[in-house]
């Protein structure tokens, strides 16, 4: 069984002299398929903060898609004066080296942004990423506030991008950007007469930099959890310099059957540093 799951932050089960940077770690929940319209509020308490038009067309001559933010309507008012200066942040994930950033609009909860931005990709690629616009208030004397964010899972949602399409989207309420940590790839496979629990760790991709060069030193460290407590815990080698690296490295764990129901197993991916 090949498992391909995005990684998500989590609290993590560290020894006290352990000194590696987390880059994330599995959630459970996130094996469970979603089926949420992309044009729906979010379900479990997330709401809408205005609304968001956009449009999308992809440039063959430069091999690059050309993001249109065009205004935004009804966003909540983030200043004491009942408005807000909003802008907006665009990203084409996986990639977060590049991003963009409109001019802030003073004292409007209707902005007319009406800019357009570039970011160069092959075509063929666009079906594995995803368009993320943060909108943020400017604060000049403090942090600026997060509004709300829109995420376009599927580019081609609405047509091939060959003309220029129009999009409007419900801005979700968060309050810090959401961050793709990568996807990482394993097996499983459980021989109950050996009682022998064996979990490849295949590779991962797309991590997150953790260095200043750019990269991270990525390993996989997998615990076994009952009931609250830590039994054991494997480690694989550590990769340097790479936010894709390939490890193909088997960890196994004894568990008789009868014990396979009371068990769990926690994996993160940590940046290894001296």
């Amino acid at each position: 069984m090949h498992h391909v799951t995005s990684l998500d932050r989590g609290t993590e089960l560290l020894d006290a002299d352990e000194r590696p940077t987390s880059i994330g770690g599995i959630k459970p929940e996130l094996y469970k398929q979603k089926s949420l319209d992309a044009d729906e509020p979010a379900k479990n308490g997330g709401r809408a903060c205005g609304r968001i038009h956009f449009s999308l067309k992809y440039d063959y001559e430069s091999e690059a898609l050309a993001v249109n933010v065009l205004r935004a309507l009804d966003l909540p008012a983030k200043d004491f004066c009942g408005s807000s200066d909003p802008y907006v942040k665009i990203y084409l994930l996986p990639d977060r080296k590049q991003k963009f950033q409109t001019r802030v609009h003073r004292k409007t909860l209707n902005p007319t942004f009406d800019e357009a931005f570039q970011f160069p990709v092959p075509y063929e690629e666009l079906g594995g990423r995803k368009l993320h616009m943060s909108v943020f208030d400017f604060d000049r004397f403090s942090r600026h506030d997060m509004i709300g964010e829109v995420i376009l899972d599927n580019l081609f949602e609405t047509s091939d991008l060959t003309r220029e399409t129009f999009i409007w989207k419900d801005i979700q309420y968060a309050t810090s950007e959401s961050v793709d940590l990568g996807e990482i790839m394993f097996s499983l496979c459980y021989l109950p007469t050996a009682g022998r629990l064996t979990l490849t760790v295949i590779k991962c991709r797309n991590l997150k930099a953790m260095d200043i060069t750019g990269y991270s030193d990525p390993y996989v460290k997998v615990s076994l959890i009952c009931d609250g407590r830590r039994l054991k815990k494997k480690k694989t080698t550590i990769k340097k310099n790479t936010l894709n690296p390939t490890y193909n490295e088997a960890i196994i764990f004894d568990i008789p059957p009868e014990n396979m129901d009371q068990v769990c197993l926690h994996i993160s991916v940590m940046d290894y540093d001296l």
